[in-house]
């Protein structure tokens, strides 16, 4: 469970523990930054498990979730929700149990990688490096000799005790950092906050869970009298003010100091101040005039057994214990003069050493600010000032090595941006810079193992993100087996295991192997391409020869089909055109059962497949016609062959055509013959038999008109010599029926041949009152 703020493109997340989690511009908040909108105490997040809300901690301004204030009583906190504390504005992330990565932790003196705030975008590791940086603030100096304004007194909830105010603000709850600490039930962490603002002491509720009540009323904040009493959960504190008279405290302290001397020196500093005050003016006024006094090296070597003390508590890791000594001593009055700044720097240093939990949110600049204004007290101490050298030496290598950390996981990133746009070459080159800046982060920094972690997590990245390219260049229908063979070189130096190795071995072999099936390929297509006939075997061998694991597999074997197709067309030609209609009519129909035959292809087929049928169906139709005599419909479906198969080359066209020759010159000889047994009979008289010879004739598709006209010519001239229309006519008018048989056939050969004029036209008339009598004469 985090919280995630974004300045720029960049996403920084910051881990929500179990329990509170405060934000604000106070150092003693969990998340602390140095921003002017946010309150000293501004928010408070509380998580139980899975689940989160948020309270307003007391700020000025409140808090905004979702673009709302946030109630008294608190707000809970879906995925994805929008926390805005002044001009902060948080992203929840994790909520529910979604997971977040996290390096393991590490103490300072483990020199080991300390936990980091992940960039959320990107997945890598990154420094906390906000806009706005959680800041080690100045803590306030330790006490002045400035007289106490007021104080706070236990007078239920625990053992008596009192704080003294200043004026400077206070916080009160049950974490030791508080300075008000109470240990009692219903106290929370960062309970309440106590300002001196415009001249008034105000008491705020920083979102605790039991809240604040003055004079029996809850309240948020509140402006505190003289005498108030305010319950925070079971303790209860009453508020006084002091009148800054310089007897009145002495005689308080002397009243108090009669009745309970102990119990005051425990629990009133100024009776612990003035007694240690007078023991210490005695043993000067003894010292001063005592002969053969110690020098006043000796006394500032006394006065700074504080320092030495704390130094060994530093020198152990124990820094939590060296801030308390050193404020305590302070209270006591055993700090005095120009040592309390000293102790206020080292007591900073205590706390921010205290503080520190992992290495990238440390305040490296300010540590080093603090322990440079440590090594220039003249009077330090040779222990303290060996450990300020040590630590100040150990700073700098560290901030060094955070910069070069958070420069490092900068370009790693933007690496993986040019990665993921396909700019391999740039991606890599990134990379390797970034794996520069790694590898020479010193191992004796806080920040070694961070380095080798993100070294390796943006090593597995850059693997990855290379593979990542090369599978998708190789998944398109057409890859670049080179260039994707140039790409999974580039990643052999970013396979750090023994499976990245063999993955990226196994990837190799596939592309070459790719690579040369698709050579053979690209061989074989362009002799197909080509229709170069006498190099199909070579091609076939080609496509065989492709592998069925290679990606081409599926166009190869196309490809073979596509050949086969077109040696069985051109196969099934020959057949038709040698006369086997039936062999090249089954071939085709093979072809057809072929997938990748495209429409036109397909097209093309069956409009040959049907043409060949139509021409050796007319073939055969037309000699079983010409067996049966029809000689007139053998021959249309002849020509009908010549022309939907126009090659001579053709069996079917060769054997139409010498057909049709043979039937024309049949039936050119019968032409002949009848004309002449027509004539014949002409002349003999014989007009019936003239008659049906001239006919048939007439019905020859192989006359000519010359023949017609010889016919003609002949009946008309035998007309004019016999006159035969005259004594037909004659015949007819006097009513001669015993000769009507005779004129029939006369008159049935003038009405049809002899040339258009009257007498053709008067031959038929009188051909048909002939015809009407003999049919009268028949029916009877």
């Amino acid at each position: 469970m985090r919280l995630v703020y974004t300045r720029g493109e960049e996403e920084i997340a910051f881990p929500l523990d179990e329990g509170e989690t405060f934000v604000g511009r106070k150092a003693n908040c969990d998340l602390h930054f140095d921003d002017a909108s946010l309150s000293k105490r501004h928010t408070r997040f509380v998580r139980e498990g899975g689940a989160l809300r948020v309270y307003d901690a007391g700020s000025r301004n409140g808090t905004l979730h979702n673009g709302e204030l946030v109630p008294p009583e608190g707000s809970p906190v879906s995925e994805g929700d929008t926390i805005q504390c002044g001009q902060l504005v948080f992203v929840a992330r994790g909520i529910a149990g979604e997971e977040f990565e996290v390096l393991e932790d590490s103490t300072f003196g483990q020199q080991a990688a300390l936990p980091v705030a992940l960039a959320v975008a990107s997945g890598e590791v990154a420094g906390a490096n906000l806009g706005v940086l959680p800041v080690l603030e100045d803590e306030p100096d330790l006490p002045a000799t400035k007289e106490p304004l007021a104080r706070l007194k236990l007078v239920a909830g625990g053992e008596a005790q009192t704080w003294e105010l200043d004026g400077e603000t206070i916080t009160i709850g049950s974490k030791d950092e508080n300075l008000v600490c109470l240990t009692c039930d219903g106290v929370s962490r960062y309970h309440a906050e106590l300002t001196f603002e415009d001249g008034v002491w105000l008491i705020k509720d920083l979102g605790s869970r039991n809240g604040i009540f003055v004079a029996g009323e809850q309240v948020d904040i509140h402006e505190l009298a003289p005498g108030d009493e305010i319950q925070i959960g079971n303790a209860r504190l009453r508020f006084e003010l002091l009148t800054p008279g310089v007897f009145d405290g002495v005689k308080e302290v002397l009243v108090k100091l009669r009745a309970d001397p102990l119990g005051t020196l425990k629990t009133d500093g100024r009776a612990r101040m003035g007694l240690a005050g007078a023991i210490s003016a005695m043993i000067l006024m003894f010292l001063a005039f005592r002969p053969g006094s110690a020098p006043p090296q000796i006394a500032e070597q006394a006065s700074l057994a504080w320092c030495e003390r704390a130094t060994q508590l530093l020198s152990k890791g124990d820094f939590a214990a060296a801030e308390k000594y050193i404020r305590k001593s302070t209270s006591e009055g055993t700090i005095r003069g120009p040592h309390r700044r000293l102790a206020s720097q080292m007591a900073k240093v205590s706390r921010q050493w205290h503080k520190a939990k992992r290495a990238s949110s440390f305040q490296w600049e300010k540590a080093s600010e603090l322990l440079d204004q440590i090594r220039e007290y003249k009077s330090l101490p040779e222990t303290t000032k060996a450990w300020a050298e040590a630590q100040s030496a150990w700073v700098t290598r560290n901030k060094a090595a955070s910069d070069a950390l958070d420069r490092a996981a900068a370009i790693a990133r933007r690496a993986a941006q040019l990665g993921s746009h396909g700019r391999i070459d740039d991606g890599v080159k990134t990379f390797r810079e970034a794996f520069e800046i790694y590898e020479g982060i010193a191992p004796d920094t806080a920040f070694h193992g961070a380095a080798q972690a993100q070294l390796a997590q943006m090593r597995g990245l850059a693997f990855q993100t290379i593979l990542s390219e090369v599978r998708r260049r190789t998944d398109i229908p057409s890859p670049d087996w080179d260039e994707a063979l140039i790409f999974l070189n580039s990643a052999v130096e970013f396979a750090a295991t023994d499976e990245q190795k063999a993955n990226l071995t196994r990837m190799r072999l596939r592309c070459e192997l790719n690579r040369h099936d698709e050579s053979l390929y690209v061989r074989a297509v362009e002799i197909a391409q080509q229709h170069d006939v006498k190099n199909y075997p070579r091609a076939i061998n080609y496509l065989q020869s492709v592998r069925k694991e290679a990606q081409i597999y599926p166009d190869a074997r196309a490809y073979l089909d596509w050949i086969d197709a077109d040696q069985k067309v051109r196969f099934a030609r020959q057949a038709y055109d040698l006369g086997s209609g039936e062999r090249a009519l089954r071939m085709l129909q093979e072809v057809l059962k072929y997938d990748v035959l495209g429409p036109e292809a397909r097209s093309s087929v069956t409009t040959r497949k049907r043409t060949w049928e139509g021409v050796i169906n007319a073939w055969e139709t037309g000699m079983r016609l010409y067996h049966e005599g029809h000689t007139r419909e053998a021959k249309e479906r002849f020509r009908h062959v010549l022309n939907e198969e126009p090659s001579q080359d053709n069996r079917y066209h060769k054997l139409a055509r010498d057909q049709l020759n043979h039937i024309v010159r049949v039936e050119s000889q019968g032409l002949e013959r009848n004309l002449r047994y027509g004539l014949k009979a002409l002349a003999y008289r014989d007009y019936h038999k003239a008659w049906r010879a001239f006919n048939r004739v007439r019905d020859d598709p192989n006359r000519k008109d010359r023949d017609l006209k010889k016919i003609r010519d002949a009946v008309s001239n035998l007309n004019r010599d016999l006159r035969l229309l005259y004594y037909a006519k004659r015949t007819v008018d006097r009513n001669q029926t015993d000769k009507y048989l005779g004129v029939y056939y006369t008159l049935q050969l003038l009405s049809d041949w002899l040339p258009r004029g009257k007498d053709k036209r008067e031959a038929a008339q009188y051909y048909g009152r002939v015809a009407d009598h003999l049919n009268r004469i028949n029916k009877r």
